[in-house]
């Protein structure tokens, strides 16, 4: 064979253009059908059967019949290249022993390797599978035990047909008896006696006794009131009694007598109550508002709940949040639309809207000197003055409003002074801030003062509630700890706190006695806390001796 120079031994044994692409794939077929070895080699050169042993051994091959063409060009194999060749098939061979290669289904394995991928569609899901009921934590439930919830939990939830009964949001019936157990029966006869004797309340004093008095405060009574959260308080403006009307989350109405030590609850609701006042005209009736749409009138004389207003069930937002009394038969209701109504008690219907808010209203508040005039407070941060005068049917000709950097975070109440020359609000962006409306076309914000607003979803919001007889002095809520009450001057400097060994927890909800130095506090788990000063405190404590000894 020729010898060709400057070339590498394996490009002068394999010359291109005489290498052929070797398909060991179809000898190494070949081979698994024979039996011994030289059969095997010799099935590495198919188509050629006439070389013998010695040709194989040199390397010395001939081309296949079908390159005949080519006959007369040979190749020699290295021996690398032998033993190479030898070592795939001794591998091969042990692996098709092994069971771990099936020469026959090599080309339909290989082929189903390089198939593409093809994506699968995906399965539609089975509409009519039946859902589980969603979970609820008891916190979130608000129950005070896991009585039956279990129970709940995995029951399907009913199907609801046409004929099907539906539990009712709000109690219907337009008088509601009070209960009539023998304890509140005694309770109530007790108040009526009461009530008969006073009719109007006082105001009086001096401003220096009113701040000896806030000095001297303290605290002198606390009581279980309500079974659940205190959403609504109001202080009864009676002076020979001291009694608190409170309101909690699920609709119970509680009344205190913290004289007696008497505490008695209703159920005229079944939503949260937010708003409690007693009537301006008639110390023996109590205004309660709902989120269920309803505004009820306690009748104490006669042991009823009267109701004096509702909503439409069916509207998305029937939801009542406030009131204001204008006159012993007109009362102001705002409602979760951004409207207020100005409700005839007589027809129990509303007489003019005003659009004041897109959105739900916080707190309403009617002018203490000049009352055609209201103050209107809303969860986007708003904060307008109207004119009650304005006798269009549905009307959004607002008087002034007042502009803060608050606009767009939600106010949680806002409120005139006593009389009528400023005003406070309360805000979720962690301030108060003091207006001044003696021209209110054209109030004005004076002070602002840092106050962490935010309680959280297991607390009621803070309100600041002005002092009834000073213009200069307000109360609200604090977050710090230990737990206490604030006394704040008009100009936002802090002039007391309330604190007390048994306030364990933080009262939100505020109120205060129209004539008395006698200020009481809700807490979250329906306890109520009384503040007073010390000559009005020992009668409470000679009362309960007197009770005991009797």
């Amino acid at each position: 064979m020729e010898k060709k120079l400057g070339l590498t031994p394996t490009e002068r044994k394999y010359p291109r253009r005489n290498r052929k692409a070797v398909n060991y794939e179809e000898r190494f077929l070949e081979s698994s059908m024979e039996d011994t070895p030289r059969s095997r080699k010799r099935s590495k050169f198919a188509g050629n059967d006439s070389l013998s042993d010695g040709e194989i051994e040199n390397g010395d091959i001939s081309e296949t019949k079908e390159n005949e063409a080519e006959e007369s060009e040979t190749e020699e194999i290295s021996e690398y290249e032998k033993l190479r060749l030898k070592n795939l098939e001794e591998n091969r061979r042990m692996m098709i022993e092994l069971g771990l290669l099936n020469p026959m289904k090599e080309k339909q394995v290989i082929r189903k390797i390089q198939k593409p991928k093809v994506k699968s569609k995906p399965k539609l899901q089975d509409t009519t599978a039946k859902t589980t009921p969603t979970k609820y934590s008891l916190r979130l439930r608000e129950k005070a035990s896991g009585k039956d919830v279990l129970l709940e939990l995995f029951q399907e939830s009913p199907t609801v047909t046409p004929d099907s009964k539906e539990e009712k949001n709000r109690i219907e019936e337009e008088v509601l008896p009070m209960s009539q157990d023998g304890e509140s029966v005694d309770f109530l006869e007790g108040l009526k006696a009461i009530l008969s004797q006073e009719s109007s309340v006082s105001s009086t004093g001096s401003m220096d006794g009113l701040i000896q008095d806030m000095r001297q405060m303290q605290l002198t009574a606390v009581a279980k009131v309500n079974s659940s959260r205190i959403q609504g308080i109001c202080v009864h403006p009676l002076e020979s009694k001291l009694l608190v009307i409170s309101g909690s989350t699920g609709g119970e109405l509680s009344l205190w007598n913290v004289t007696e030590g008497e505490v008695v609850q209703f159920n005229p609701h079944k939503a949260p109550i937010n708003c409690v006042t007693a009537d301006k005209t008639d110390v023996s009736k109590v205004f309660s508002t709902s989120h269920d749409g309803t505004v009820r009138r306690a009748d104490l004389n006669k042991s009823v709940f009267d109701l004096v207003y509702q909503t439409d069930e069916k509207s998305n937002f029937c939801h009542i949040t406030w009131h204001e009394q204008i006159d012993s038969n007109t009362l102001m209701v705002a409602h979760g639309t951004g409207d207020v109504g100005v409700v005839d008690l007589r027809a129990k219907a509303v007489q003019n809207w005003y659009d004041c808010h897109p959105r739900s209203i916080r707190t309403i508040h009617l002018h203490p000197t000049q009352q055609q005039y209201f103050l209107s407070a809303s969860g986007l941060g708003e904060c307008k003055i109207w004119d009650l005068r304005n006798s269009k049917k549905h009307t959004d000709q607002f008087v002034s409003e007042l502009t803060s950097p608050s606009k767009g975070r939600g106010l949680t109440s806002a409120f005139f002074s006593p009389n009528g020359s400023k005003i406070v609000s309360t805000c979720n962006d962690d301030y108060l801030r003091f207006y001044d409306t003696s021209d209110l076309a054209n109030p004005k914000e004076t002070h602002k003062v840092m106050h962490n607003n935010h309680t959280g979803r297991w607390l009621s919001v803070f309100k600041a509630v002005w002092h009834p007889r000073s213009s200069d002095l307000l109360f609200i809520g604090s977050m710090q700890k230990p737990n206490l009450i604030q006394l704040y001057s008009a100009t936002g400097q802090l002039m007391r706190e309330l604190k007390g060994e048994e306030l364990t927890t933080i009262c939100p909800v505020i109120s205060l006695h129209p004539s008395l130095p006698v200020l009481v506090g809700g807490n979250s788990s329906g306890k109520a806390h009384l503040f007073t000063i010390p000559t009005i405190s020992e009668q409470l404590v000679k009362n309960e001796e007197d009770d005991d000894s009797s």
